[in-house]
């Protein structure tokens, strides 16, 4: 069955709660790309002064709802590989290794009960902030690498 159930209150958002600082930190590795905006206010500042030009097409990913739809086997492979490469001791005890089994037990095991029948979901825990938190790493990703291959500068 596909579908989005909230996992608030659930056993996992505790566990995922302990993480929260670590995806803090792997945010804040990955570099800032300069594009990030904070709220629509925000963006509305930010774009007023910008000319698009007839080729170009502006793009703005609200990451908040975009959780259900990020990929997650390669958001979590994401993780791992900045975990790796970054020193983490300052911020947990717990080893990359256990991290990564924490999460995908937590992504793997997203379960739901109704009309008294157990349901199984394959699109990862829904309202817990960890999911956003990686859903904004695996986008941020994907805005760095665009912007790396990119010919055109970005906006100024």
């Amino acid at each position: 069955m596909r579908g989005i159930v909230s996992m608030i209150g659930s056993p996992f958002e505790k566990i995922l709660k302990t993480l929260i600082p670590i995806f803090l930190k792997l945010r804040t590795v990955q570099g800032r790309s300069g594009l990030y905006v904070k709220n629509s206010r925000e963006l509305k500042e930010k774009i007023k002064n910008w000319r698009v030009e007839r080729y170009e097409i502006l793009v703005s990913y609200d990451v908040k709802n975009l959780c259900p739809s990020i990929p997650i086997d390669k958001a979590l492979e994401l993780v791992e590989k900045l975990s790796e490469n970054e020193n983490l001791g300052e911020t947990t005890t717990m080893s990359v290794t256990s991290i990564m089994e924490l999460l995908k037990w937590t992504f793997d095991l997203t379960y739901f009960e109704y009309g008294g029948s157990h349901f199984v979901l394959d699109n990862g825990p829904i309202g817990l902030g960890a999911t956003g938190k990686i859903a904004i790493i695996y986008m941020k990703d994907i805005q760095l690498r665009a912007m790396e291959t990119s010919p055109y500068p970005g906006p100024k």
